[in-house]
């Protein structure tokens, strides 16, 4: 992920929420990607080095949007025109090339999250994973017995391990967290967090704002026994703002044939020409 400043403020939002658990989050340095996360609860101290992290471990995203003909996304993306496509079959999901491309390459999919509320119920049923009590009674020693302790500590349930686990929770999940700022946007993302390595055949590389930008060239379908590349599973194409819609829709329409679904023109009366 390029936008450093947007990771940050997802880490910090998760740190304010995860006091009420008793865990202080430190991050040591603005640049996300340079950054060590430390975790402190009761005593106990962890930490992930993001530096050392990132060269290991690499987060891209694929963003895309629940809504289909929106005014912002034209303004924003298709200045000069565009087209919104679906990739989604609402009936079909599980066997659709979106979710067969997910499974295959290990990436996962999620609906971010802009408000206070999902914010909370992230950290405490995905962070945190536990209740409240239950969390605080595990960390603080001072209410188990000896024999407790070294039970717990011989499972692997050790403390530290819970802090780890958390940090690693933390920066798995971030990529979903936005600011309510954004909400209009109604985005989901695709992510691909995992060794570079397991990615690496897939890495190009483009010209960004001031450095080069790593992405991941992943294919949509796969070629069939024969050697052939099926239609692309599309359920629909919204035509953007345009100064010859018809034109623009019998276009697109002549070009699906190559692909699948419905072509219907935006509903926005907005004049980018």
């Amino acid at each position: 992920m390029n936008d450093t400043s947007e990771y940050t403020w997802a880490l910090n939002c998760i740190k304010e929420k995860l006091k009420l658990y008793e865990v202080d989050i430190e991050i040591v340095s603005e640049n996300s990607f340079t950054s060590t996360i430390y975790a402190r609860s009761h005593g106990v101290e962890a930490y992930i080095d993001l530096a050392n992290l990132n060269k290991e471990v690499g987060a891209f995203s694929f963003s895309l949007s629940q809504r289909k003909d929106s005014l912002s996304q034209w303004r924003g993306y298709c200045p000069r025109g565009g087209y919104a496509i679906s990739f989604y079959d609402e009936g079909n999901y599980e066997y659709s090339q979106l979710s067969q491309m997910i499974k295959k390459h290990s990436l996962y999919i999620g609906k971010c999250l802009y408000t206070d509320d999902e914010y909370e119920v992230l950290v405490s049923e995905v962070i945190i994973h536990q209740d409240l009590a239950t969390f605080l009674w595990y960390m603080n020693d001072t209410r188990w017995s000896e024999d407790e302790l070294q039970r717990a500590e011989t499972r692997g349930r050790g403390r530290y391990e819970t802090l780890q686990g958390i940090l690693e929770r933390i920066v798995t999940y971030a990529p979903f967290i936005k600011h309510h700022a954004f909400k209009d946007e109604e985005e989901w993302r695709i992510v691909a967090f995992s060794n570079i390595q397991q990615y690496k055949h897939l890495t190009r590389f483009r010209e960004g704002k001031g450095f080069i930008v790593p992405y991941l060239e992943i294919t949509l379908i796969e070629k069939d026994a024969q050697g052939n590349l099926p239609p692309v599973q599309v359920g629909e194409i919204v035509v953007g703002p345009t100064p010859h819609m018809d034109l623009a829709v019998n276009a697109c329409q002549l070009f699906r044939s190559e692909l699948s679904g419905r072509v219907t023109p935006s509903d926005i009366p907005y004049r980018n020409w």
